[in-house]
């Protein structure tokens, strides 16, 4: 496999924003430990205890350590979801593989407007079965911008992205539409990582 040398760029620093936001949720998560237990709300065996770790070592180690200089968190990256005509198997799919990279999801249009509003990195990923009535094998990935329009009600437009060919991949468990087992259905994953490009996509000019 051959990758360009933008394409390698952009995945290394995918890569290394998840390492950041690994370490900064490991200081939160020390923190908070260190605010319980001296607090005297929890004690350090029920701690462990809560962790399900029999050796209180470790958190006596967070104790004894000095929290770093802390880093402003960003915001939570944000996935609209969209679906007409799709089941609940692959509702639950597509959020599950946003909710395994760290991706908060709503379904809830006026919910994406506030968030992007409110300065998030709102993603659309509309993976409908249908369009207009008629079947459909795209689905529309990109980033979108709160915005009101002249007569006052909210918009959200695409800013980046567009239709891309609906990425499939075959499930021997699914049944067909004929009751035999074995169907192509929507690849969660590919589809996931459509999503992770287009929340680094630049914006279009106004």
């Amino acid at each position: 496999m051959t990758t360009d040398t933008d394409t390698t760029a952009a995945a290394a620093a995918r890569i290394r924003a998840a390492r950041d936001a690994a370490d900064a949720a490991q200081a939160v998560f020390e923190q908070i430990v260190r605010d319980e237990i001296a607090a005297d709300r929890i004690t350090v065996t029920e701690t462990a205890h809560a962790l399900g770790v029999k050796n209180r070592k470790r958190i006596y180690d967070i104790l004894g350590r000095e929290p770093g200089e802390p880093a402003a968190p960003r915001l939570t990256r944000v996935v609209y979801l969209r679906a007409r005509g799709c089941g609940a198997r692959t509702w639950t799919a597509v959020e599950q593989a946003m909710w395994a990279r760290g991706w908060a999801t709503t379904r809830h249009r006026g919910t994406a407007w506030h968030l992007a509003r409110g300065g998030a990195t709102v993603v659309l990923c509309d993976f409908s079965a249908h369009f207009d009535g008629l079947e459909t094998d795209q689905v529309l990935v990109g980033r979108v911008r709160a915005r009101y329009r002249d007569d006052g009600d909210t918009d959200l437009p695409l800013d980046a992205g567009g239709h891309r060919l609906m990425p499939i991949r075959h499930d021997p468990d699914v049944l067909t539409k004929g009751g035999t087992r074995g169907a192509w259905v929507l690849d969660e994953d590919a589809l996931a990582r459509i999503v992770g490009v287009a929340f680094d996509e630049q914006w279009r000019e106004d």
